[in-house]
């Protein structure tokens, strides 16, 4: 576990190749973050600073001549210490407490809505599921394009239960990149 504390540089740098890396599942490296990110460090700058994270474990170049990708405890490292620092605003929380008291007290309900939004504010699939220790490890997730930005997600869960829902993607994805998800 990292105890050193990130300067507001290093912080910066983490997050943008963990955004770069989630949106293109590419390596980042030093020089694509000063073209991609204009920013008003040299690559040099930016280098020394990518090996002080490797060195803390945050993140990690699969071989010499790639960019970095994050670690687990770079992504550990970025929820706790990076994102805890936002916070939605007031009028944002007010609206998801006024959807939940509107609904009904059913936990298959809530945890639609819980998704739903759960997605809206991230943009990104999301799935919820309640807490059963067995039934909730995910055992498969099949990811299937039916059309335009239509996916089809089919979750099996150790249990053996299966779970279907359609998701709209910002853009169509081929089948094969589904399939490698």
């Amino acid at each position: 576990m990292m105890n050193q504390e990130l300067t507001e540089r290093q912080r910066y740098l983490l997050t943008l190749i963990i955004q770069d890396y989630v949106r293109n599942v590419n390596p980042v490296g030093s020089k694509y973050l000063v073209s991609e990110y204009q920013l008003k460090f040299s690559s040099a700058t930016i280098r020394n600073e990518l090996a002080q994270l490797d060195e803390l474990g945050l993140i990690r170049q699969p071989h010499t001549s790639a960019g970095r990708v994050p670690t687990e405890e770079g992504y550990r490292y970025f929820v706790t210490n990076i994102l805890s620092d936002t916070e939605l605003p007031s009028s944002v929380r007010q609206t998801i407490a006024h959807q939940f008291y509107q609904m009904p007290y059913d936990v298959d309900q809530w945890l639609r809505l819980a998704a739903s939004i759960l997605s809206h504010q991230s943009h990104a699939a999301s799935l919820v599921t309640a807490p059963h220790p067995q039934e909730a490890i995910f055992k498969h997730l099949e990811l299937i394009a039916t059309r335009g930005r239509q996916v089809l997600m089919i979750l099996v869960l150790q249990g053996g239960e299966v779970d279907q829902q359609y998701l709209i993607v910002d853009e169509t994805v081929p089948q094969p990149e589904l399939s490698q998800t």
